[in-house]
């Protein structure tokens, strides 16, 4: 199966805006934001924000969040298209890494 899709200028600008301006996590806490593509489902640009760290209490807190980013540039969370946590982790196995280059061109990031 052959898949070309081409990202909307507004897909690009919301990529840019939430890189920029991504949730701000508590202070000593570590976070990471990843764009991510899919083959699956090639119009849709997915964000993923991780964070975690040690509470005053010394217990371990953690979030994580999948988020879309459909053509139109509008952000919604992702969580609503899975039944259950398989079909979750099913999906974002599939997921590969991107980037925006310095002109705003997309780039896969191989590991």
């Amino acid at each position: 199966m052959k898949s070309i899709a081409k990202l909307t200028p507004s897909q690009i600008q919301s990529m840019q805006e939430y890189l920029q301006g991504n949730p701000s996590a508590s202070k000593g806490k570590n976070k990471k934001v990843k764009l991510l593509y899919n083959l699956i489902t090639p119009k849709v640009i997915y964000v993923q924000y991780s964070s975690y760290g040690v509470e005053p209490d010394g217990s371990i807190s953690s979030e994580i969040s999948l988020k879309c980013i459909q053509q139109n540039g509008d952000l919604s969370d992702c969580a609503e298209n899975f039944d259950n946590m398989k079909q979750r982790l099913t999906f974002e196995a599939d997921l590969i890494e991107v980037d925006l280059d310095a002109n705003g061109k997309i780039v896969f990031l191989w590991n």
